[in-house]
């Protein structure tokens, strides 16, 4: 075992991936530090390492996702250090696989393909090829979510492949899978990179993986990678210590070297093999398990194998057979022990001997243990079936007890306990006041407006047959379709900016920004507006001031205002579930979309926004109900003539004083409203219909 790193000594034309000097972290913080690392063409490079080692920061500068500090990364000799991802022309597998949910497998395959501008035929022959390649082609129709851990990872691979890069990057894509499936992938994906020659950087902490995989292994540790090399290379002769004890199991012995080649470990001496080791420095040897070979101390003749002979001397500690071989502990001096791993069956511990020959035995030596008499066995008696049996199941408490079939019903209300508050304060507060609502909108009035005895729809016609009401209600209708369209609008870049904020400090600014409408009274909102928009105001000032205009405008009274006001109202209704639909949106999902060629703007339309769609229709639903019956903002902002439906109730009720018609009015706004959000829940469902096939 050396300290040195290999340096790899391939001819410059054989050189797919130059990175030199590379140098990358956060926060001010270095956790990556490259001196040399090259990629042959053509080969299998697994980047090997414990968590925190920088292996896939490595993987995130050669995609481009992550900006290094210093050094270059050379492909093919053109410098991509300072070149976006959509425009490197690599091939990424994510550890999560990224598929886009909203599309189909064949979708999901032509993606880069359409975002590369490829004829249909040739994009179609392109999609079939790389599902033949991993064996789908007959899953071409099918959703991600539809698919096992090991098809979804399949279909991931023919994604990237289907661009055909020059390079295909794999972060870690077997771990999500089972044991099994894991070993039947690692085949295919080795089969596959033989076959289409393409060179493969594989990211993975599993040494099992990257040994059987690779061409060559790089392994990293704090940064720096330890050892580059084949698998032979780093797991018979490691470059570090590191090294040694993370590939594989290794024993690791300390002790003082000595020209003979053997090794003083404090009380035994164990010899290495290898002569020429400095007298008296300590020096630290290293020895595989499967190396070793147990025997007893005094094997007899023909025990070792020609040119061999003893190392040293120990005692068996502990020993375990795992199917294929046994482990075994052996300690060789006090506080010093190397296990090894042999085919053949080592010697008995001594404490086996131990527990075959204690003293603890209650019977003579020689003799056989007695055996004890078997219990008898508990007579039951025959189960006796009919009426009889039956009646004596119940229990006499103050008469019979309720059969299992009367108790089923009581047994069912419980579940309704816990809901029976919400249920109460449903029926109080909302049916029972909306069945007197419509009880008082069926009565007649006289030629005063008082409510008369008997039931008449009257009220209703007068609701959609006189101007003053029916316009109202329109005009209701069209204001909530506007203002939802201005809150969506101004909502999704404000909950973007929220969802995706770095730093908890700026997450909170932006989010107590974003509910300051919901934390003050109407009144002070109100009357901010009317500092704002008065005669007197901030607006009439400037634009009188830039002679924008020549005197005030009636601002504070148009119905300008009174949309801008609702809207900045009903604003957080529409940011919070948008914040919510995209901040569960997989960040991996729009790296796959610029590794696979598409720019900020496509990735946005094509990715962000479909997979937002549950945001934008709660945010949708919940303003446009919320604006179809709100009074309290357009009566201080606008005043009572808005032609508002809500104001035509709070006029009806506080001015004219007729309840039937405003208890009417009411209804068919309720009506209306309702039929609106059905519309809306139509349409987002036909929107996402089209976008899922």
């Amino acid at each position: 075992m050396t300290d040195e790193t290999r340096v790899d000594d391939a001819p410059t034309d054989d050189i797919h991936i130059d990175i030199q000097g590379l140098a990358a972290g956060y926060d001010g913080q270095r956790v990556l530090d490259v001196d040399r690392l090259t990629i042959r063409r053509g080969e299998f490079l697994s980047v090997l390492g414990p968590s925190g080692c920088g292996k896939t920061t490595l993987l995130g500068c050669l995609a481009g996702f992550v900006r290094p500090t210093e050094g270059r990364i050379v492909l093919d000799g053109t410098d991509l250090t300072d070149v976006p991802t959509h425009r490197r022309g690599l091939g990424l597998v994510f550890q999560n696989y990224a598929l886009f949910p909203h599309m189909t497998v064949a979708d999901n395959v032509a993606y880069g393909l359409k975002v590369r501008r490829v004829d249909k035929a040739e994009r179609a022959a392109r999609v079939e090829e790389s599902l033949r390649l991993v064996g789908l082609e007959q899953y071409a129709g099918r959703r991600p979510k539809q698919l096992s851990g090991g098809q979804q990872q399949r279909v991931a691979v023919a994604r990237a492949l289907a661009t055909r890069p020059a390079v295909l990057l794999l972060d870690e894509p077997l771990s999500n899978l089972d044991a099994k499936l894991r070993r039947e992938m690692r085949i295919e994906l080795r089969a596959l990179q033989q076959r289409l020659g393409i060179t493969m950087v594989f990211v993975t902490h599993d040494q099992e993986e990257a040994m059987s995989l690779s061409d060559r292994i790089a392994v990293m540790n704090g940064g720096r990678v330890e050892q580059l090399g084949t698998p032979t290379e780093v797991y018979r002769t490691p470059a570090t210590r590191f090294v040694a004890e993370f590939i594989g199991a290794a024993n690791v012995l300390r002790g003082t070297g000595s020209s003979d080649g053997t090794l003083d470990l404090g009380g035994a001496r164990l010899d290495t093999g290898r002569a020429g080791l400095p007298d008296g420095v300590p020096t630290t040897f290293a020895v595989r398990p499967e190396r070793i070979t147990v025997l007893p101390a005094d094997p007899g003749p023909g025990a070792f194998p020609a040119g061999s002979a003893p190392r040293g001397t120990g005692i068996v500690g502990h020993r375990a057979f795992t199917g294929d071989a046994w482990e075994v502990r052996v300690v060789v001096a006090e506080g010093v022990a190397v296990h090894a791993r042999t085919p053949q069956e080592p010697p008995r511990r001594r404490r086996d001997r131990l527990l075959r020959l204690g003293p603890h035995r209650r019977h003579p030596p020689g003799q056989r243990r007695p055996r004890r008499p078997r219990r008898p066995r508990r007579q039951r008696r025959p189960r006796r079936r009919g009426r009889r049996c039956r009646d004596r199941r119940r229990v006499r408490e103050g008469g019979l007890r309720m059969s299992p079939a009367a108790t089923r019903a009581p047994r069912r209300l419980r579940g309704l306990l816990p809901v029976a508050p919400a249920l109460v304060f449903l029926v109080a507060l909302f049916v029972v006041p909306l069945a007197r609502v419509l009880e008082l909108s069926l009565h007649p009035v006289d030629a005063n407006g008082y409510p008369r005895d008997g039931y008449s729809l009257t009220q209703y016609g007068r609701v959609f047959t006189e101007s003053f009401f029916s316009e109202a209600l329109w005009h209701s209708l069209l204001t909530s379709l506007l203002v939802t369209a201005l809150c969506v609008l101004l909502g999704f870049p404000a909950a973007h900016a929220l969802s995706r904020a770095r730093t908890g400090v700026l997450r909170t600014l932006l989010f107590v920004i974003v509910v300051s409408p919901l934390l003050t009274s109407v009144v002070v909102r109100s009357y901010g507006w009317v500092v704002l928009f008065s005669a007197d105001g901030a607006v009439n000032r400037v634009l009188v001031g830039t002679g924008l205009l020549d005197k005030p405008a009636p601002l504070l009274t148009s119905y300008l205002v009174v949309v801008v006001s609702v809207t900045h109202v009903l604003l957080p209704f529409a940011i919070l579930p948008l914040t919510t639909a995209l901040g569960a949106i997989d960040d991996n999902l729009r790296r796959a979309s610029r590794s696979l060629g598409a720019g900020s703007v496509r990735t946005f339309w094509k990715i962000t926004v479909p997979l937002s769609l549950p945001g934008i229709a709660v945010g949708s639903t919940v303003v446009f109900a919320l604006c179809m019956g709100i009074y309290i903002t357009p009566l201080l902002v606008g005043g009572a003539n808005q032609p508002l439906a809500g104001l035509r109730v709070y006029s009806q009720i506080t001015s004219v004083f007729d309840y039937p018609v405003a208890a009417a009015l009411s209804l068919a706004l309720l009506l209306l409203t309702v039929l609106g959000v059905f519309a809306l829940g139509t349409g987002f469902r036909l929107w996402e219909r089209r976008l899922h096939g």
